[in-house]
Formats: structure tokens, sequence, C-alpha cells
């Protein structure tokens, strides 16, 4: 059985192994390649720091002796934020109406003194949603200006922390600016129709004058005052 252990004296042949393909270094890329982003983010990236790099470049150049540079705009330059800002800030400036002269004591008795910015930011939201919009479309047929609800509530944010007399001196005055300038100088008003009380009413002197009252209406009042006693003496015999 000694056979089963036996090897064979020659060793068996070697397997030839496929020899690896060489591998070659890859060329290094170059300088125009490395620096050119495949992303477009990348790209934004270099834009935006390039524009650092010529900020800080044209910052470090100390200014010339000769005459100030007089420099351009070109049409393709877009206005910045800031200028943007400025230009509205200007124009509302500009277009601030003038203030509204004093009024008659009556009139100024009956400005508002108080003012709620919860009621003035409900009143702008409402006008400006889609629903305050349709409302205005189906009553007046054209789309409604909010402006003057916007102007209300900021006014109102802007004097909140204020108190006292102060306060209720700029209410009164932002109410006689908005009267001012729907009613005021030859503008048409209420009272193109009827003249304006020049005096308070007195108190408890409204809807007090009797009207006047003739036979017909006594004797028609006299008949349903029977017609309601006579149902309630039958509504009394029922009830017994």
């Amino acid at each position: 059985m000694g056979w089963l252990w036996s090897s064979s004296s020659q060793p068996p042949p070697q397997e030839e192994q496929p020899t690896a393909p060489s591998l070659e270094a890859p060329a290094a890329p170059t300088a125009q390649q490395a620096s050119t982003p495949n992303d477009p983010a990348d790209t934004q990236l270099q834009e935006f720091l390039q524009l650092i790099h010529t900020a800080g470049d044209e910052s470090s150049k100390p200014p010339s002796s000769s005459s100030p540079p007089t420099t351009t705009p070109s049409k393709d330059t877009k206005p910045s934020v800031l200028s943007w800002l400025s230009q509205k800030a200007t124009a509302a400036a500009n277009n601030k109406p003038d203030e509204a002269p004093i009024l008659d004591p009556l009139s100024e008795s009956l400005l508002p003194t108080e003012m709620s910015c919860a009621q003035t930011f409900e009143l702008a939201w409402s006008c400006s949603s889609l629903g305050g919009q349709f409302m205005s479309m189906y009553r007046h047929g054209n789309m409604r200006e909010c402006s003057e609800n916007w102007d209300d509530f900021w006014f109102c944010m802007r004097t909140r922390a204020y108190s006292g007399p102060v306060k209720a001196d700029l209410i009164k005055q932002h109410y006689r600016n908005k009267a001012y300038r729907k009613y005021g100088g030859d503008k048409p008003s209420s009272e193109d129709v009827w003249e304006r009380r020049t005096e308070k009413v007195p108190l408890g002197s409204a809807f007090s004058t009797p009207l006047p009252v003739t036979e017909e209406e006594v004797s028609a009042a006299r008949e349903r005052m029977r017609e309601e006693e006579r149902k309630a003496s039958i509504r009394d015999a029922e009830n017994i």
C-alpha cells in the first residue's frame, strides 16, 4: 500500500502564468486642463474668487496724484442691491405729500387718536389676498390698490413705541393727511352734496324729535292693539 503515498519523481509541469500588461504612468495633466473645472458650481466659484482678487488688487493700488479717473457706467452693468434700494428710498422721499393744514376744531375732534396694528395688518392682508381681489373685481370691476392699507400698517409699526399725547398727535396727523389727499383742495367730497355741521349735536338730542302722526295711523294702531288683546284673551280661555 506504499504506492498510495509515493510521489512521482518528476515535478508536475508548471503552468505558464500570463504576463501582465505593462502599465504606463499617465501623463500629468497640463495646467490648462487642471484649471478648467467640469462642474458649473466650480465655474461660479472660480469667477467669485477671481472677482475677489480683482477687487483686492484695485483697492491695493495707490490713488494717482493726477486728475481723478472718470468711469462711465456700462449699459451691461447690472445695478446693485444698494443702488436699487437708494433709488426706491429717494423716489419715496420725493413722492411724500405735503403736510395737511390744521382743520377746524370740530373736524379735529373727530380725528382718531388710536390705531390697532393687528387690525391694519388684517385689512392690508385681506386686500392683497386672492379673495380680497376677487371681491374687488366682483364689486367694482377692477383690481384694488392696497398700498394705502400697507402704509397704515407700517405707520402703526413705526409709532407703536410712542405713547401719550405724542402718539395721539402722530395718529391724528396721519389721518389728517389721508383726508387731505382724498378730499383736500379742489377734489370732490361729500360737502358738494350737503353742508357739514358747524357744531356738535348735544348729547341725547339725536333722534328725539317726534314724528308727525296722522289720524289714520292712530286709528290703525288702536285697531292693532284691540286685535292683540282679543287674541290674548282667547289664549287665556283655552289654558283654563
